[in-house]
């Protein structure tokens, strides 16, 4: 058998401690320092993917947009004529009076944008545009998105 040598196991022990107790970890600016790095980094990532998500949302409305115009030129085949001003939107969903009225031709949630708010429908002779207040949810500001503006119509 092997005769181990106890007092110089504890000696290697005892060394091994301290070399550990001089070695250095990161200081508590160090760490600071990381943490303020990653968290810039964090907010240019999340601001370029709210950039994506309002790109998407826009993209999402315009679609929304042109299934409207489909839905209104069904109305149109079946009853002649597009809805007025005042029938608006919903005479795609509820029938405004009008015997050869075939709908609905859209679902209720389907009238709102992404954003939650009711898209808008204004007529003009045969010509009509569909709005939406867009990201901002103020209809009459620059960032509204209108159905005439992409020629949907």
């Amino acid at each position: 058998m092997k005769q181990i040598n106890l007092s110089l196991y504890i000696k290697n022990f005892r060394k091994a401690q301290e070399q550990q107790g001089t070695q250095s970890g990161m200081s508590l600016i160090e760490i600071l320092i990381v943490i303020s790095i990653m968290g810039g980094l964090m907010a240019i990532l999340a601001d370029g993917l709210m950039e994506v998500g309002t790109d998407a949302r826009i993209q999402t409305t315009r679609l929304q947009m042109s299934k409207i115009n489909s839905s209104l030129a069904r109305y149109r085949l079946h009853t002649f004529k597009l809805p007025t001003s005042e029938q608006g939107l919903d005479a795609l969903i509820k029938n405004p009076g009008i015997k050869r009225w075939r709908g609905p031709y859209l679902n209720e949630n389907q009238l709102l944008d992404p954003w939650g708010t009711p898209l808008s429908y204004e007529i003009e002779g045969n010509s009509f545009a569909i709005i939406s207040a867009g990201p901002d949810t103020l209809a009459g500001t620059d960032d509204d998105i209108n159905s005439q503006e992409e020629g949907d119509n």
